[in-house]
């Protein structure tokens, strides 16, 4: 599991420092099998109780639909945090769904609110990442996670934090697993093209042309493109 090996503290008023990546756990170092897709690797760590995930992608939907294919797979439910909404149920109408009570958007009392839930559950954190380096770092914050992580090593509750890029104060570099999550593969927007295909099939107005290696075009289009920038 996680090197607990003791950091020294940071003066005070001292801010924390960004975390480099090659301080960071990768999701390589850990001891099961290779997997072979982004999901596949999220699963790993989760079934691996990897206490905090620090997913690296610009695609927030693209993960959250990976998590909830894991929580769906695993008998566990899923819940977003967002700055606006607080803690709300995957895919689910956000104001009948909270947990926690209306609190949950100050990111403190939403890790508070994922300590008190007793059953199996995976968190997506989206709005997280500002707070545990840079200017708006806070150190409550900070603390925060790092006991949450104690906590939950030892349940079946898992934290997800989704960011575009690597902000991680060196104070967590010990309780969090970096995966860097990667552009789309081909099978992946061979689904998106299956899944907008099948949505405008029954519409009159739009023609759709296959045949031949049109499919095959489109797909290689697409490559270098996040999965909402291909739609």
């Amino acid at each position: 599991m996680t090197d607990q090996t003791s950091r020294p503290e940071r003066p005070p008023g001292t801010p924390p420092q960004k975390v480099r990546p090659a301080e960071a756990k990768r999701s390589e170092a850990v001891d099961v099998p290779r997997a072979t897709t982004p999901q596949q690797e999220l699963d790993v760590l989760i079934r691996a109780r990897y206490p905090i995930v620090y997913v690296v992608s610009w695609e927030e939907e693209r993960v959250e639909r990976c998590l909830r294919k894991i929580a769906e797979a695993r008998n566990k439910k899923l819940f977003v945090w967002t700055i606006t909404q607080g803690i709300v149920r995957s895919g689910a109408e956000p104001t009948r769904t909270k947990t926690g009570g209306n609190n949950t958007t100050d990111p403190v009392l939403a890790l508070d609110a994922v300590v008190d839930q007793v059953e199996p559950a995976i968190y997506l954190f989206k709005d997280l990442h500002p707070f545990t380096s840079g200017e708006r770092c806070n150190l409550t914050v900070i603390r925060k996670l790092r006991d949450v992580a104690h906590h939950v090593r030892d349940t079946y509750k898992s934290i997800v934090i989704v960011s575009p890029e690597m902000q991680i104060a060196s104070e967590l570099s010990k309780d969090i697993t970096v995966l860097e999550f990667g552009l789309p593969r081909p099978a992946d927007f061979s689904q998106l093209l299956d899944r907008i295909v099948e949505d405008v099939k029954d519409n009159p107005q739009v023609r759709i042309n296959l045949e031949g290696d049109s499919r095959e075009r489109l797909l290689h289009a697409a490559r270098g493109l996040t999965l909402k920038e291909a739609e």
